[in-house]
Order: structure tokens, then sequence, then C-alpha cells
């Protein structure tokens, strides 16, 4: 995507309705059809996660993508791209909290002599 961000930068699209125009906006849909399955699925595991609304986040998200298929601009490509930015941050964020280590309760084994496979936790996580 960066060589396209270049593109839309560098030539301002063209003129409506050139060659250049039309190849960079319909590269660009694509690019954008073809990011958003992806960040929809990251959406649905972070609200799974209940980091956020699913219908809110994945609607708000469509009308981004709507726009910026309507309007291939450079403004349109950033409001996106920061919209996913920040939903890749939250998600990173779910994960490294999800990778952090934590102590697993002590297993100890029971002194009773009625069950001697029973065991008893310790209920106190650090």
């Amino acid at each position: 995507m960066g060589v396209l961000v270049y593109a839309l930068n560098a030539s301002g699209l063209a003129a409506a309705g050139s060659s250049q125009h039309d190849t960079l906006s319909n590269l660009y849909q694509l690019a954008l059809l073809d990011r958003s399955t992806s960040m929809r699925q990251m959406i649905g595991e972070l609200a799974m996660a209940k980091k956020l609304t699913y219908r809110e986040t994945s609607d708000k998200y469509g009308a981004l993508i709507a726009t910026a298929r309507k309007d291939v601009s450079l403004a349109s490509y950033q409001a996106v791209d920061d919209f996913e930015t920040q939903t890749m941050r939250q998600a990173n964020a779910l994960m490294a909290r999800l990778q952090t280590p934590c102590s697993p309760p002590s297993v100890q084994k029971a002194t009773s002599t009625h069950s001697p496979q029973s065991v008893s936790f310790n209920s106190s996580w650090s």
C-alpha cells in the first residue's frame, strides 16, 4: 500500500477520467476489499474478547471503506489507515496481555486418607 500512497500523493490522481486515475482507483478499491475482510475478522475477535462493540465498530469501518471507495484520495486513505492502525494497536495490546505469563494456582496433594488422588488448589493468583 505504500506505493499506492505515493501514487495518490505524487500524481494527485491526475485528471478525473484519465487512464491513470482509473487504474489507481481500481487498484485502490481492490486493496480496500482485500484489507477489509481481515479487519472485520479482527474486529470480530476483539468483540468476542469484549474489547469493543462489533456492530458499532464494523459499521464505522464500513462507512470509512464506502467513503474511500467513492472518494479515492489521500485523505480517505488516511482515514481508513488510521482506523485500521487503531484497531490493530488494540489487538496487539490484547495479545500482549494474553501472552504475559501468570502464576498458575499451586497444586498440592491433599492429606486426606479417604481420597488419595484428590488435590487442593490454592485460589490465590499472584
